[in-house]
């Protein structure tokens, strides 16, 4: 019976030690920039998004916005984990966001990071000096990773399209909890370094695919010439 219950303690052991090995040997960053969420949107012309961290930590300077989530070990050990480009969250999130917009047909995209919304102006005046023919708000309520035996993500974002008269043409926000790895890993931490991104992507895909926000997007005029090339 000792025999047994020795092994079983060498058993937990032993799970707890790889658990405690993988938060000291993992990397403290993610590559957000690797995302590039695939839309339904034909634009053309300049877009610009003013990207906006509002997460209650970041705003009390509890944390650096370039905080993504963190890792924690059975033993009490907690990883931050940063952004790779150690770039500010907003930025990262902004900045793909622009690549799928230059795919989707936009000419320039203008990412421009900001900490704090001041009043309703900031959108009029960004809209002001750069002259899109859409202007995107994109604000981060919310977005924190937690990896431990598995993986969770929370999230809350809110897009707002304006046009170039700083007219409001649609809005929406996503918000959730989301087990990104629910099963018992191994490596969790390193699992989470792909999933984080993987999942974000998803996440923004889903927003961004929205019909409204679609719409609000699209500025290209269908030609009969587009039309017979999509078919």
């Amino acid at each position: 019976m000792s025999c047994i219950k020795n092994k079983l303690v060498l058993i937990s052991f032993s799970i707890a030690l790889t658990y405690f090995l993988t938060a000291c040997s993992v990397s403290d960053q993610y590559n957000l920039l690797s995302m590039e969420p695939k839309t339904n949107i034909n634009g053309e012309g300049q877009v610009a998004i003013m990207s906006t961290d509002l997460r209650t930590e970041v705003l009390r300077d509890q944390t650096k916005n370039n905080k993504v989530g963190s890792v924690k070990s059975v033993v009490g050990r907690s990883l931050e984990i940063k952004t790779a480009s150690a770039k500010p969250l907003a930025h990262d999130i902004g900045k793909s966001v622009c690549k799928s917009l230059i795919k989707s047909g936009y000419d320039d995209c203008k990412n421009l990071t900001t900490q704090h919304i001041k009043s309703n102006n900031d959108i009029a005046n960004f809209i002001t000096v750069n002259r899109p023919e859409r202007a995107i708000q994109l604000i981060i309520h919310e977005l924190q990773s937690t990896t431990k035996f598995n993986t969770e993500i929370a999230y809350d974002i809110e897009v707002r399209i304006f046009d170039k008269h700083n007219d409001l043409l649609g809005e929406s926000r996503i918000n959730g909890e989301k087990n990104i790895s629910p099963y018992l890993r191994l490596n969790p931490a390193k699992t989470a370094a792909k999933n984080v991104p993987k999942n974000l992507n998803i996440i923004l895909e889903k927003l961004f695919n929205e019909k409204k926000i679609v719409q609000a997007l699209s500025t290209k005029i269908a030609t009969e010439t587009d039309f017979k090339e999509s078919t």
